[in-house]
């Protein structure tokens, strides 16, 4: 066998061997993934045959086709819908259309604006509200 067909075969066997499946090692956020592993996670597409469609990088397996991403997105609003949820006075924003929780709204402007749910896409609009409490003691004797 010749050098240069061994080495294609090194470099083959050396990405199998970092393929979190076909290792069986549980790595999350890989970002990569053998020939054979590399499909969406619920409907099993080879990312080769993804033509104009997004692939979002998932926490397990190898990713998460736009196709199915939307339709998980559609199901996820739906299911908060049919349950109900708060939107006033919460600890964060939240979308009153679809029930999506900004976490980090700390983050946000801190005056009053207009956002775009980034699940549901539809515009709303917001205002962070503050409260402040005092708190005292008299010097030089136990509380």
């Amino acid at each position: 066998m010749s050098n240069d067909i061994r080495e294609a075969a090194k470099g083959v066997k050396e990405k199998d061997d970092k393929c979190p499946t076909c290792t069986g090692e549980k790595k999350l956020y890989s970002f990569y993934h053998c020939d054979k592993h590399n499909v969406c996670n619920t409907c099993g597409t080879h990312r080769s045959k993804l033509k104009g469609v997004i692939a979002w990088g998932t926490r397990e397996g190898a990713f998460l086709c736009g196709n199915c991403e939307e339709r998980e997105r559609h199901a996820s609003i739906a299911e908060r819908q049919a349950k109900g949820f708060e939107h006033e006075y919460t600890g964060e924003v939240v979308c009153p259309h679809c029930g999506y929780e900004e976490v980090d709204s700390w983050e946000m402007h801190d005056h009053d604006d207009d956002r775009e749910c980034p699940d549901c896409k539809q515009k709303y609009q917001y205002e962070r509200i503050i409260t402040c409490e005092y708190s005292s003691s008299k010097i030089g004797e136990d509380v």
